[in-house]
């Protein structure tokens, strides 16, 4: 009779298909995103995720091939985190990075520790997530976060946890021309990062603290256990 779910994307998808009561919870984000001392590096972009055709991080290196025709050599380096779902795939990224001649603007860093992370989301001046279908994905959450500004494909979840313009850029999925110009903007004006890294911060600590929404789950606990106790009574 009731369901959680941890984004309006997921109530959309399933309200009819049951007549339960929706209860919207977000996911939490560990505490140490929220306190981490950013140094920004200009031009730092990163992507944190899977590197796979889901997370679709070859967008990433195509707007960076057009990104690199038209800023200054130098003014970026997209840094990609994250385990090899399928070492082909990964190979055709390498390929492709060769074929761009992006060499130094590209970093596989592979997995990473919990530190190193943490390291890469200091040094990051922006996180990008291409991906063709997300339900609430965390590095979007944890980039919003630590204050540093997105940019997202506009599809499946993503828009209801970043809004564009003000806490991020969105952009058309399958459209790494839209991802260079928004690359292109924060690049050339840090100041909008710094701001909608900001406003991308104070969303996350009104949605994303642990203990708020460990004590959401509670309240619905408390509510499902009514419930049950009224069903159990006799007529």
């Amino acid at each position: 009779r009731h369901l959680a779910a941890i984004s309006p994307y997921v109530i959309r998808e399933y309200r009819g298909r049951t007549r339960a009561r929706w209860h919207l919870v977000d996911n939490p984000v560990a505490d140490e995103f929220f306190a981490l001392r950013r140094e920004g590096v200009p031009g730092r972009i990163l992507f944190a995720g899977n590197i796979g055709e889901s997370k679709n991080p070859l967008a990433l290196l195509r707007a960076a091939a057009t990104l690199r025709r038209e800023v200054a050599p130098g003014a970026f380096e997209i840094r990609l985190a994250g385990p090899t779902l399928s070492p082909r795939y990964e190979r055709k990224l390498r390929d492709f990075a060769a074929e761009e001649r992006l060499g130094g603007s590209v970093a596989f860093l592979g997995p990473l520790s919990r530190a190193e992370l943490l390291s890469e989301y200091a040094s990051a001046a922006i996180v990008v997530l291409p991906s063709r279908q997300e339900t609430r994905p965390l590095a979007l959450m944890e980039a919003m976060a630590a204050g540093i500004p997105v940019v997202a494909s506009r599809t499946a979840g993503i828009p209801d946890l970043v809004e564009d313009g003000s806490t991020g850029v969105l952009f058309p999925p399958e459209e790494p021309a839209a991802l260079a110009e928004a690359l292109r903007r924060l690049i050339r004006d840090p100041l909008l990062g710094r701001e909608m890294g900001l406003r991308g911060r104070e969303t996350a600590s009104a949605r994303f603290r642990a203990a708020d929404i460990a004590r959401r789950y509670r309240e619905i606990y408390e509510i499902v256990a009514a419930d049950a106790s009224a069903s159990a009574r006799p007529h």
